[in-house]
């Protein structure tokens, strides 16, 4: 089986759980107490949807300037998909992603969201499970997101509500989009190297991120 590898980004504030989303996708755990990640931790998982295999490599950021390695453009170079995530029970946490998104967009040289030479975004209020002290409505920021062209969900690392789901249904979305390019390489760099067999019909491939009914 060939497979598709697929670089994917996650940013936003510290504290809003980005190191945990990459633990609960890729090794089914999860950390009570917080701790600063220093540099770049990575994270890998083999996914199929549909038939076809991705590898995602995964890159997880600290939220600390002081900390961050990420002002510079090869830490975007080759990314497929970029996940900003904030805390639904912060709202300075979801009021700094358009900062996240400038600084992304313009150390990553990139286009608006949307744009050919732009990776797929996706916009993630995580910590779904404290919903009883949420400080932006789902309606507020799905709304952000459809106005910047980003898919968008709410997950949940501790109790791993959507977090598979927006990984796989995401690698679906950049896999469509780089079959519908010209030049698919922008999106995906091997792309060409990792279809043995030709790609799937990537059409059946794609689906819209939803809630689970059983998520907080």
């Amino acid at each position: 089986m060939s497979f598709i590898r697929l670089k994917y980004n996650i940013v936003g504030d510290p504290a809003v759980g980005k190191t945990n989303l990459v633990l609960r996708f890729t090794a089914d755990s999860y950390k009570e107490a917080h701790e600063a990640t220093i540099g770049v931790d990575f994270g890998f998982k083999q996914v199929t949807v549909n038939d076809q295999a991705f590898k995602l490599q995964i890159w997880d950021t600290p939220g600390e300037e002081k900390f961050c390695c990420c002002g510079s453009r090869l830490y975007y170079r080759g990314s497929s998909c970029i996940f900003f995530v904030y805390d639904i029970t912060s709202k300075e946490s979801y009021e700094r992603i358009p900062y996240w998104i400038e600084q992304v967009t313009t150390i990553g040289n990139f286009g608006p969201s949307g744009a050919d030479d732009c990776p797929v975004f996706v916009l993630i209020g995580n910590k779904s499970d404290l919903a009883v002290n949420r400080e932006v409505s789902f309606e507020q920021a799905k709304k952000f997101a459809d106005k910047h062209n980003m898919i968008f969900t709410e997950t949940s690392a501790k109790s791993s509500c959507n977090v598979e789901e927006v990984f796989e249904s995401t690698a679906a979305c950049v896999y469509e989009k780089a079959c519908s390019m010209d030049n698919p390489k922008i999106l995906i760099p091997n792309f060409y190297n990792n279809l043995e067999d030709g790609p799937k019909d990537h059409k059946l491939l794609s689906k819209p991120v939803q809630k689970k009914k059983t998520c907080c």
